[in-house]
C-alpha cells in the first residue's frame, strides 16, 4: 500500500534580527501534520544563546541563536479519530519569563483515512468522512471486484490544511452489487490506478437478493 502524500507548504522562518527589536514569536512550518511525525518550529525574538523551552500539546526545546532565534523538531501528538485534532505548542524563555510565544497547528491521524461506512445495505447512504488528502482536490473512491472496476466514484473536494470531507453518499455506489470480494481504494484520481497514491479497504458481499 503506497501512502505518500504532501500535506504541508511552509511558512515563512525565523526572522534574524536583534532579540531586542522584536517581540517573541514562534510559527510551525506546516499546517498538518501526520500523528506522530514531527513538525518544524521556528522562533525569534528569544534571548540569545539560551535553552528555549516546548510544551502544551507537544513538547521539545531548542537553544536559540545570537540573534534569538531558533528551529526545532517537535513530535507531534498521536491522534485516534478521522477529524483532525489542533494542537498547541508553547515557547518559553527562562532568561526572560515575559517572553512567551503560542502557535497552534492541526494533526491528522494519517493519510488517506476514512471511516468507510459499508456495513449495510449498500444502495442506503451513509455518512462517510475523509482525512489526509489533498487540499483543494476531489476524492475518489475506485470500488473493484475480481480485479474490475465497477466505479470510479467522487465523493466531493477536500478542503482545509488536513484536506477533509464529510459526504452523504451510498454506502456501495455500483449500480449492480454483485457477492464477492470487494476492494475499495481511496485517492485522488479520477481514474483507478494501482501505482497512484492510496489506501485500500477490502470488504465482502456475501448476497445481494436483498438489496
Amino acid at each position: 500500500m503506497r501512502t505518500r502524500i504532501v500535506l504541508a507548504v511552509a511558512t515563512a522562518g525565523a526572522i534574524a534580527a536583534p532579540a531586542s527589536a522584536q517581540a517573541a514569536s514562534i510559527a510551525a512550518q506546516a499546517p498538518c501534520v501526520v500523528s506522530a511525525q514531527p513538525v518544524t518550529v521556528v522562533g525569534s525574538g528569544f534571548t540569545p544563546n539560551t535553552l528555549i523551552t516546548l510544551n502544551g500539546d507537544a513538547s521539545g526545546s531548542a537553544t536559540s541563536d545570537a540573534t534569538g532565534a531558533f528551529s526545532a523538531p517537535v513530535p507531534a501528538p498521536a491522534v485516534t479519530t478521522i477529524a483532525p485534532k489542533t494542537v498547541t505548542v508553547n515557547a518559553s524563555d527562562p532568561a526572560n519569563p515575559a517572553n512567551t510565544a503560542t502557535v497552534s497547528f492541526q494533526v491528522v491521524k494519517g493519510v488517506y483515512v476514512s471511516n468507510v461506512p459499508i456495513n449495510g445495505r449498500p444502495a442506503e447512504k451513509a455518512t462517510w468522512r475523509f482525512a489526509g488528502f489533498q487540499s483543494d482536490a476531489p476524492v475518489y473512491g475506485h470500488f473493484r471486484l475480481n480485479g474490475t472496476t465497477r466505479r470510479n466514484y467522487r465523493f466531493g473536494i477536500a478542503k482545509g490544511p488536513c484536506g477533509t470531507l464529510v459526504v452523504r453518499a451510498p454506502r456501495v455506489p455500483v449500480s449492480k452489487v454483485l457477492a464477492g470480494k470487494w476492494t475499495l481504494q481511496l485517492d485522488q484520481e479520477r481514474v483507478y490506478a494501482s501505482a497512484s497514491p492510496h489506501r485500500t479497504f477490502r470488504f465482502q458481499i456475501y448476497r445481494t437478493s436483498q438489496f
